[in-house]
């Protein structure tokens, strides 16, 4: 992704933190070759309930003078909370005189932190927010209240999957205050050979706390009843992780399935927990985001789990990379243990297949681009209002009177005509208009762009094909590609998988698409992309947001023209579709008031 280090180059960014988990210390390593100086502040070396050492190597870590409350949290289930109270966060910021303050979470860190800025308003405090809606809703109304009141505090907020967003806009964040900023995983942890599936799903790995939260025993319970009365065969439950619950995991007794139990792992024991693995057990009863289904989708395995972890409810794909249920409806379990028990050989490698390129954006790299652009642009946004409010002039009126009104058609350069082309292939015409046929990606490529580039040739024209990126990664396509480049012109982005439905689609899964896209074609080609074109004339303001942050230098998707709704109206016509169908596609080529 692209990055401006300057900057960033001379800029102390503070972080404020409880405590750093691995996935912290990866991202922020990466944060710290890009500003001029990163000081993490932890409220505690490591939380009671974790069973891992400290690993800061790398990076300027400093220990806050801090009290500890445990309380027992309630959202559906018992758990441990642990209030951290660092009283040294005003002098300790004092000290540090930073540029730009990150503090984690919405709680009494953030108010320390903002208690900071009575001194310095000039300091913008941009809280991290790592929660989710479905698990917030289950809080009480005082914790509301309470965020709420530190909602005012902030400047701006981070959030780490669509949830999490969802949820700050319910406290009154405003969209443009917003910047995501996801978890990355650990690659450390992940088996990165090809998976094999040699007797289809026979080998389930569970990784995490064995507690009440992430209901891995009522799981168990289901998953070995199921195997009791439906299979012949032998199935394994690995279960890599500790907790209060072990001894009642432990006493299950099934005749088809067996628990091998291997505690708490290291990293190569993890990595190699997820190349025997056939599927990844993840049954939560609520998780903020969820790593370990990413860690799993990045080794290639599909992941079993429940719609409560916000990163299946924001990455899952059922059927695509895993099967997906509600933790509470235990028929619905058992349904999808069914289904994934019953998937063929041939699917399950698709399968593994697409759960790697699902997580292609969740890398350390990516993690800390996202954050350093976050800090750009908000230390840029925050210089602008100090100098807007410090020196307003006043505006300057010009008339233009009938003998001074300029030479419209000499004050203008008269410019080219640009040409382009949409190299849409023959599928994602059967694609659009709902044909199934799609599927087998029928292509016409090597017998039109010989073609066309036969006429450019002979007109001595360079024009800009906008490629689907699909096409790139099918062989039959690779010379009609490169012979595109090989003549001189541009290519440009038309997206990965040619979905006229394109500005539904969330930040995350927009990102992925974009990064898909661009991988295939420039492995493809080498030439970087610099422009785009959303298939469909499929628009949004996100897209813009994201063209701008991967350094993208001009959109054409929409054209002046006032025909969209009557080209709209003919494809309904012509196209046998269902009324969500057409719903969805309601936004295809564009508005009337794309004319003006």
């Amino acid at each position: 992704m692209p990055h401006t280090k300057s900057l960033l180059a001379d800029k102390h960014v503070v972080v404020l933190i409880n405590y750093l988990r691995r996935h912290h210390v990866l991202t922020f390593k990466e944060v710290a070759r890009r500003v001029g100086k990163l000081t993490i502040l932890v409220s505690t070396p490591m939380e009671g309930d974790r069973f891992w050492q400290p690993e800061w190597e790398g990076l300027n870590v400093v220990v806050q003078k801090n009290t500890t409350i445990t309380l027992s949290r309630n959202a559906g289930y018992e758990e441990k909370n642990f209030i951290h109270l660092p009283w040294d966060t005003v002098s300790q910021l004092r000290t540090l005189n930073p540029d730009v303050v990150l503090s984690y979470e919405m709680g009494v860190r953030t108010l320390f932190s903002s208690l900071f800025r009575l001194f310095n308003r000039k300091v913008p405090l941009v809280m991290v927010g790592n929660m989710s809606n479905q698990i917030e809703s289950k809080r009480r109304i005082m914790r509301r209240g309470v965020r709420r009141v530190i909602r005012r505090t902030v400047d701006y907020c981070t959030y780490n999957g669509p949830s999490c967003k969802t949820y700050l806009k319910s406290l009154g964040f405003d969209e443009s205050k917003l910047f995501y900023f996801p978890y990355c995983y650990d690659i450390d942890k992940t088996f990165v050979g090809t998976k094999t599936f040699a007797d289809g799903i026979s080998k389930l790995l569970y990784c995490g706390a064995v507690s009440e939260r992430k209901a891995i025993v009522e799981f168990a319970k289901i998953l070995g009843q199921y195997s009791d009365q439906e299979l012949a065969r032998k199935i394994q439950l690995i279960v890599a992780g500790d907790g209060p619950l072990k001894d009642e995991l432990l006493n299950l007794t099934f005749r088809n399935l067996s628990i091998d139990y291997r505690g708490q792992c290291n990293s190569r024991q993890l990595q190699e927990c997820y190349a025997e693995a056939d599927a990844c057990v993840f049954p939560t009863r609520g998780d903020e985001w969820g790593l370990v289904p990413i860690e799993a989708w990045a080794s290639g395995v599909p992941v079993l789990g429940s719609n409560y972890g916000q990163s299946i409810e924001t990455v899952g794909k059922e059927g695509i990379n895993g099967w997906f249920f509600d933790v509470e409806n235990h028929d619905e379990i058992r349904s999808r243990i069914a289904t994934a028990m019953q998937t063929p050989h041939e699917s399950l490698l698709e399968m593994s297949r697409a759960s790697r390129e699902s997580v292609v954006q969740f890398t350390p790299e990516k993690s800390a681009a996202f954050l350093c652009d976050a800090v750009e642009a908000i230390t840029c946004s925050k210089s602008l209002e100090s100098e807007s409010s410090a020196s307003r002039p006043n505006p300057v009126v010009r008339t233009v009177t009938q003998n001074s009104k300029p030479n419209i058609e000499n004050s203008i350069p008269r410019r080219p005509a640009t040409l382009s082309l949409d190299l849409d292939n023959k599928w994602s015409y059967l694609k659009s208009h709902d044909n199934p046929a799609w599927e087998s990606f029928p292509s016409y490529l090597s017998s039109v762009v010989p073609t066309i580039l036969s006429v450019l040739d002979e007109l001595d024209l360079k024009i800009t094909f906008f490629v689907v990126g699909q096409d790139a990664v099918i062989p039959d396509n690779f010379d009609a590609i490169k012979m595109i480049a090989d003549h001189g012109h541009e290519i440009a982005n038309h997206s990965f998988h040619h979905d006229t439905c394109l500005q539904l689609y969330s930040p995350e899964q927009l990102e992925c698409e974009f990064e898909m896209a661009e991988r295939a074609i420039e492995n493809l080609v080498g030439q970087k992309m610099k422009g785009f074109r959303g298939p469909g004339f499929s628009l949004s303001d996100q897209t813009l947001k994201l063209l701008n942050r991967r350094g993208y230098l001009y959109d054409c998707t929409t054209f002046p023209t006032f025909l969209a709704p009557m080209a709209r109206a003919y494809y309904f016509m012509t196209g046998s579709f269902t009324k969500n169908q057409k719903k969805e596609r309601q936004a295809l080529f564009g508005k009337f008031m794309d004319g003006f």
